[in-house]
């Protein structure tokens, strides 16, 4: 993941990676979500957070795919 941070606020943020179709969808749907937000509202996504912008059911090893980008949001921010 990579982001350009302008007054404390996301004004771009990409990803590029392999992997499986829920692993890039969240990662996809997260990148949407987070452009024009504040590094502080970033710090406050969770894994509720996902899980809403999935809007389906997972089963727990899938779930791992899907916080795999909330990792990398993560990773960025710190």
């Amino acid at each position: 993941m990579q982001a350009k941070v302008k007054n404390d606020r996301i004004i771009v943020i990409k990803f590029k990676g392999v992997g499986c179709a829920i692993s890039l969808a969240s990662a996809s749907l997260l990148t949407d979500f987070v452009k024009g937000k504040t590094i502080k509202e970033l710090k406050k996504i969770n894994t509720s957070t996902i899980l809403d912008l999935l809007g389906i059911e997972l089963s727990p090893n899938r779930l791992k795919c899907a916080l795999l980008p909330l990792e990398g949001l993560n990773k960025l921010l710190s």
